[in-house]
């Protein structure tokens, strides 16, 4: 079984594979549909580490909620790639962006002999110890139930900080520049029942491609983009070559989607398109 590095029950969309292969230019990440490939150096300490952290940067980049780490191959030692986790993830948990999974591998029957199980308890309780900081452990006997009220006080606590979120500020925008529903989902090339849902699902948040051409549909500045992107979670990076596409398309008098479509497809990137 996995060891889950959040205390969410999962990420609402798919996930991001981290894919070690030596191949890849150190530094960069490759990414493949749902693979992000990099370079793990000399598969421990610091370039693995540092491997870790633009996987995950480059899964928060390219809009994915989570990413998943395994240790199947032979590339990387399961503790080396706990211990690499382990020093990457915090930045990323805290903040809440991106929930981030560990999978190790059940032994072969041959590797629980009691040659290969050291006596402090083998490498996979080792393992579980790393996360102690991270994971909290379960069944705690001598910690006491929390109180229902004093569950909720916390949660109104952390709500009161929430600001505006995306579909509300997306309404306001749509009023500020009168544009109409009809107007927004030709601009943005999206149906009219991811508009919709938009309003009708509270919690809902598009996709980064969607929330993008949302904005592109609006017409809005650059700086108005990287706002309401912001309040989906999205950012914009001048590390995705899409991304630096985009941004010089923003500085146009009139930024057109279609007209931005035609520039990614020629670079052989994504175009953004209907949400579903």
């Amino acid at each position: 079984m996995p060891l889950i590095l959040t205390r969410e029950d999962g990420p609402r969309r798919g996930a991001a594979r981290a894919v070690f292969d030596p191949d890849v230019y150190p530094g960069k990440a490759e990414v493949r549909g749902d693979e992000i490939s990099v370079n793990p150096g000399v598969t421990d300490g610091e370039d693995l580490r540092m491997a870790c952290v633009q996987a995950m940067e480059s899964a928060l980049c390219q809009g994915f909620e989570a990413i998943r780490f395994s240790a199947r191959d032979n590339l990387v030692t399961p503790e080396a790639l706990a211990e690499a986790v382990k020093a990457a993830a915090p930045a990323f948990l805290e903040n809440g962006w991106l929930s981030i999974y560990l999978h190790v591998p059940e032994p072969a029957p041959e590797e629980e002999t009691a040659e290969t199980v050291p006596k402090s308890g083998g490498w996979r309780q080792r393992l579980r110890r790393l996360f102690r900081r991270l994971v909290p452990a379960a069944g705690g006997g001598e910690t006491p139930a929390p109180s229902p009220d004093r569950d909720e006080e916390e949660k109104d606590a952390f709500r009161s900080r929430l600001e505006e979120g995306f579909g509300p500020a997306l309404d306001r925008l749509q009023r500020e520049k009168g544009v109409s529903d009809g107007e927004l989902c030709l601009r943005a090339n999206m149906s009219r029942r991811t508009l919709a849902r938009l309003r009708e699902e509270k919690d809902y948040i598009p996709s980064r491609n969607g929330a993008l051409a949302l904005a592109l549909g609006l017409g809005l500045s650059e700086p108005e983009t990287r706002e309401l992107l912001g309040r989906a979670g999205y950012v914009l990076s001048r590390s995705l070559l899409s991304d630096v596409i985009l941004e010089d398309h923003l500085q146009k008098d009139t930024p057109d989607i279609y007209a931005l479509n035609e520039t990614l497809f020629r670079c052989g990137l994504p175009v953004l398109g209907p949400e579903d």
